[in-house]
This record gives structure tokens, C-alpha cells and sequence, in this order.
């Protein structure tokens, strides 16, 4: 069976992720984590942008949630981008009171931008 890629050849593997890699996540890394226990409300916002700063930078995905890594990154699929993006919108999802929740919306930078100008000081 011949995947129109050459006569007789199979697509190479999709590269490994290294756990120091900050495309990676553990087995453990689940959409419906709190990965802090900080809960954003109308008045916190400081103090939970500095916990939820300190969760994904121990996770290795603040650059991703700051911009130092977009969607135009050579070592990003397409797909890995939509995954990357899903888990962070999740885990902050997760973390912020749900009356505040359906006034923000589900597009990461978008999310870190709403965040902040509407609860920031």
C-alpha cells in the first residue's frame, strides 16, 4: 500500500517528546487538573497570575501561555499547537471562579488578554 510519499515507504514516526521538552506532556497531564490551588475572583488577580505563572512554568509551558512560543514554531505541528493550546485553556479554565468563566473566552491569548484587562490592576 503506497501512501503517495514514494514507492514502498512509510511516514517517518513523529519525533519523541523529551520531558524537558516543553512540547511534552507526562502521562499524569489530564485536561481536568487544578494545577493550582488559587482560584481567580473578581479582586485576586495579581496573586493568581503569579500562582498560575509559577504552575506552568513548573510545567514548562509559560512560554507557550506568555507568547514565546506560537503556532510558527518549526518544532509545532499544527496538531501539537491545538493540543498545547486545549490543555492550557483548560487547566486556567479550571482555576477561575465560573461566575467569571462564561465572560472569557476559550482562545488562549485571547484568554491571557481578557484575564488581564478585566481583572488586572
Amino acid at each position: 500500500y503506497n501512501m503517495a510519499i514514494g514507492e514502498g515507504s512509510v511516514p517517518p514516526p513523529p519525533p519523541k517528546m523529551e520531558p524537558n521538552s516543553p512540547y511534552y506532556f507526562s502521562p499524569h497531564d489530564r485536561p481536568g487538573d487544578s494545577i493550582t490551588t488559587a482560584r481567580l475572583t473578581n479582586d485576586n488577580y495579581d496573586s493568581w497570575a503569579a500562582d498560575m505563572q509559577t504552575a506552568l512554568e513548573a510545567r514548562r509551558k509559560f512560554a507557550f501561555f506568555d507568547g514565546s512560543i506560537d503556532a510558527s514554531s518549526y518544532e509545532c505541528s499544527q496538531s501539537d499547537w491545538v493540543t498545547i493550546n486545549a490543555m492550557l485553556v483548560s487547566w486556567i479554565n479550571n482555576t477561575i471562579d465560573p461566575k467569571l468563566r462564561r465572560n472569557i473566552s476559550k482562545n488562549k491569548i485571547k484568554y491571557n488578554n481578557k484575564i488581564q484587562q478585566n481583572y488586572g490592576k
